[in-house]
């Protein structure tokens, strides 16, 4: 079991790795333009798909201690609503179940 310093680490990095794996695909969305999804776009997901439901639980575990990441600059939850754009079902899910 990790201590509660190191969850709200972990936290941190899963949220850093969310928002690196949200910038390396392209989510522009264009009704008129018809799009293929590519295995980027299916890893991508995957990758999301871990790392919410890994940040839903260690907020859970951690409690009120876990406040000051969702207020500082490099906290969790830009990258995390960003996940709410993705254009695979599965990644929007997550999301939408680590933000309740």
């Amino acid at each position: 079991m990790l201590s509660e310093q190191a969850q709200i680490t972990a936290c941190k990095y899963l949220g850093q790795l969310l928002a690196d794996y949200i910038n390396s695909f392209d989510y522009t969305i264009e009704p008129t333009v018809e799009r293929i999804l590519g295995a980027e776009a299916y890893a991508s997901a995957q990758a999301a798909v871990v790392a919410t439901l890994e940040i839903s639980n260690l907020v859970r575990q951690i409690g009120t201690a876990v406040t000051p990441l969702f207020v500082e600059a490099s906290g969790i939850m830009e990258p995390v609503f960003a996940c709410l754009l993705h254009p695979i079902l599965s990644a929007r899910t997550a999301t939408a179940w680590c933000l309740r």
